[in-house]
């Protein structure tokens, strides 16, 4: 079992993994932008980051902006709070998760966020070669408790409409942002899982500052997504 409280980017993580492939379960557009979200929100939730809000004399509302407070999650992530630091939600996005550039910043971020789960026994990151040529590399869920523990708790929060905390709310109105609950949640109604995911996502069960914060990245992500989406059909 886990001996580290998981964070909104472990348990979203956790979330999206395959337990039998050790493959994510959502294309490279969606889990890097629901993990560029989750990542955004952890740094809000740690206190090292936070969102301008409207007659705000430290800058324009609706921006992030580091506070020079809080401890970050982790090693590794001054290059998030970086990127995230005095832009708009959408843009943010976008930086961290790397829809905006050439490089791949999502894939650091994932190594940094797993990094915990692989150091908690949840997670064996296992290096394999399609065809024998190809480097491809797997993360194998061997403790599948922790994540059915996670799944469970999004399970409620869908089932009730609301989260009694901003992790579990997060995960689940991410999910749905990235159109994951049906890979997460094969066996449930489509119908019901948007329906309540849409639910969740509008609630009110977040601090203010947090909740502000969740909902413009939840549409940044589900921005994100579409953007590439429509790119993709235009270019073929």
């Amino acid at each position: 079992m886990t001996t580290t409280e998981l964070g909104v980017s472990e348990s979203f993580a956790l979330a999206i993994l395959d337990p039998r492939s050790g493959k994510r379960l959502v294309d490279s557009t969606r889990w890097k932008a629901g993990l560029a979200g989750a990542a955004i929100i952890d740094l809000v939730r740690s206190g090292t980051l936070r969102l301008i809000g409207p007659g705000d004399p430290s800058g324009p509302a609706g921006r992030f902006v580091a506070t020079g407070f809080g401890e970050l999650p982790g090693p590794g992530w001054e290059e998030v709070m970086r990127r995230a630091d005095g832009q708009k939600p959408k843009n943010a996005v976008a930086r961290v998760g790397g829809a905006s550039s050439w490089t791949d910043r999502a894939g650091p971020l994932w190594d940094e966020v797993t990094r915990v789960l692989v150091a908690d026994r949840v997670v064996r990151r296992d290096e394999d070669r399609t065809l024998g040529i190809i480097p491809s590399t797997r993360w194998r869920v061997v403790d599948e408790a922790s994540r059915e523990a996670v799944l469970d708790r999004v399970r409620t929060v869908l089932s009730e409409g609301t989260a009694t905390n901003d992790i579990d709310g997060t995960v689940a109105a991410l999910l749905h942002a990235t159109e994951a609950l049906p890979k997460v949640f094969p066996h449930e109604p489509r119908k019901w899982l948007r329906a309540q995911g849409t639910l969740v996502a509008r609630g009110d069960w977040a601090s203010e500052a947090v909740r502000r914060a969740i909902a413009d990245v939840q549409s940044a992500a589900t921005a994100a997504i579409v953007a590439s989406t429509s790119a993709a059909v235009i270019s073929t």
